[in-house]
């Protein structure tokens, strides 16, 4: 009889186990499930906003951009990487953007086709420093150190932006 209360008594807490997880699996986990999400939400929020902050990107608008093309073919060795094999990276032309609307616009406008050499060489040394799998994956770095570069070179804040026509890599 003892071994038949014992037994009942352990069915009865097996079943009242699973009664309660299947609560906690109906009740508790979707709602952490929301919350998590909400804290997702307003952590990637933040992120936006700091990042946005530091990285002193301006808001131009279309009819205040003012862009300068060098259309110069180029082909690059890049970084050798630890696979020991040479990789190439070929570039049809560079863009910069200008804001028309900066105090140092017509000066840094006029300087530009004297400097064109001097933004193709920059382009060149930036992008042979890095390995093809690491320029694959940061092209936005790379067109950052450019963009820093030159911008530093004319001592201008009226450079916001360069693009790349056609780069690719073997």
């Amino acid at each position: 009889m003892k071994k038949n209360m014992l037994t009942i008594v352990v069915l009865a807490v097996g079943l009242l186990n699973l009664i309660l997880s299947a609560v906690i699996v109906f009740t508790v986990v979707p709602t952490s499930q929301k919350t998590s999400r909400l804290i997702d939400q307003v952590a990637s929020a933040v992120d936006l906003e700091l990042a946005n902050e530091g990285s002193g990107e301006v808001n131009v608008s279309v009819e205040d951009t003012e862009v300068y093309t060098i259309t110069k073919e180029l082909t690059l060795n890049l970084k050798r990487d630890t696979d020991n094999v040479d990789h190439y990276g070929m570039l049809d032309s560079v863009t910069v953007s200008m804001n028309s609307k900066a105090k140092d616009f017509k000066s840094v406008n006029s300087n530009m086709e004297k400097s064109e050499s001097y933004i193709m060489d920059t382009v060149s040394e930036v992008i042979s420093g890095y390995t093809y799998d690491t320029i694959t994956q940061n092209r936005d770095e790379v067109k950052a150190k450019c963009l820093e570069k030159i911008q530093k070179h004319f001592d201008t804040e009226c450079i916001y932006d360069i693009s790349f026509g056609n780069l690719r890599f073997q």
